[in-house]
């Protein structure tokens, strides 16, 4: 585990797809006393789960998006007095154990974590945290901020899916934006928060000037005009942790 602020914590492992590791990385934060809220587990080792708790106790463990949830059940297992929520569609093998994820502001974190359904994106179904202590903005798959990666496949994948050593959301995510008026009343809101660093799953931290880079990569959603993209139709979902 890493300590990124005060009360916010990460843990990066290797995530391969398609052949190309996109790496892969929880956030885990001390919303009250030792209460843990857990964003999107990673693989649950001997070593994160002793880190883990070290920092507390396990409160909430959160499937923010459809793609990710791989590794719920062991944490579920090992924690078994924590909530569990879920985004729509996230993890079916624990669906049954999930409480659903929404813009709710009745839940026990909600004094010091804000959250947004990002909609337009049925096929994704993301949720959008802010930690307000720590200005920080938690997002998994609706942005990518890859280095430029070795050998010529990794290069090829990530500059056709638009991640290439950029910071925003990639190619697979604007074709499968089905409603832009939500897509962009969803950003809106994400934008009305006051964050300076990003936090997302896959790539390089954003430390500072984060919403500045925000506004930048989704500009054209922002404004008035937008660009249509062909919505895509995935054959198998993606699960990306």
């Amino acid at each position: 585990m890493r300590q990124v602020d005060q009360s916010l914590w990460v843990s990066e492992q290797s995530f391969s797809l398609l052949g190309v590791d996109i790496g892969n990385r929880m956030t885990v934060i001390d919303v009250c006393d030792g209460k843990l809220f857990v964003h999107s587990p990673v693989p649950l080792d001997e070593g994160v789960r002793n880190a883990v708790r070290q920092l507390g106790v396990v409160s909430w463990i959160v499937t923010p998006n459809r793609c990710h949830g791989l590794y719920v059940g062991d944490w579920l297992a090992a924690f078994p007095g924590a909530r569990y929520f879920a985004a729509p569609g996230a993890c079916i093998k624990v669906q049954a154990y999930a409480e659903p994820l929404a813009e709710c502001h009745a839940f026990q974190w909600a004094k010091t974590i804000d959250v947004v359904s990002i909609g337009g994106i049925p096929k994704l179904n993301e949720f959008a945290f802010f930690h307000h202590p720590s200005r920080t903005l938690l997002l998994t798959d609706l942005v990518f901020n890859m280095p430029k990666h070795g050998g010529w496949w990794p290069q090829m994948l990530l500059r056709a899916n638009g991640t290439l050593g950029a910071f925003g959301p990639s190619r697979m995510l604007r074709a499968m934006v089905e409603d832009y008026a939500q897509f962009r009343a969803s950003l809106e809101k994400i934008m009305d928060w006051d964050f300076e660093r990003i936090v997302m799953s896959h790539g390089v931290m954003v430390m500072k000037n984060g919403k500045a880079l925000m506004a930048r990569a989704f500009n054209e959603y922002l404004n008035v005009t937008v660009a249509r993209h062909s919505v895509v139709s995935l054959g198998t979902e993606l699960r990306c942790g």
